[in-house]
């Protein structure tokens, strides 16, 4: 648009050539907020995990608890997403992983002191930097 200058070379009207600049305005915010939302099944996958934790009365997930990142084991993950009736492809979700903005993605497998265990222990995790 701006190449055709500030009157359009006079081929359009001004009210045509504001509604074209809106309009294009528009587009890169969307485009821009695409960029930057995660993949649909990561969406899915923090949807689930929040409402997992939500429906439970202690946190079960978070191997971490509460210390800057969030420690997920995922096998726990997917057996108890199922209980609940959630199914996940776990070697497409794991690609995906990878790429997770809403909570940046820092190691997989990675051997975390569970706070959430009885006993304690060691358990392999996926850490995410806390949203």
């Amino acid at each position: 648009m701006d190449c055709l200058g500030p009157k359009g070379l006079d081929l359009f009207t001004t009210e045509a050539i504001a509604q074209a600049h809106h309009l294009v305005a528009e587009m890169a915010i969307e485009r821009q907020q695409a960029i930057n939302a995660d993949h649909p099944l990561v969406e899915e996958f923090w949807e689930t995990v929040e409402y997992l934790e939500r429906t439970r009365v202690e946190n079960v997930l978070d191997h971490n608890a509460g210390q800057g990142y969030l420690a997920i084991n995922l096998k726990e993950f997917e057996k108890l997403a199922a209980d609940h009736h959630f199914r996940f492809d776990m070697r497409e979700l794991k690609r995906q992983l990878k790429g997770s903005k809403a909570r940046k993605f820092v190691a997989s497998n990675h051997p975390v002191y569970s706070k959430t265990r009885p006993n304690g222990g060691t358990v392999k995790c996926w850490l995410f930097e806390r949203g």
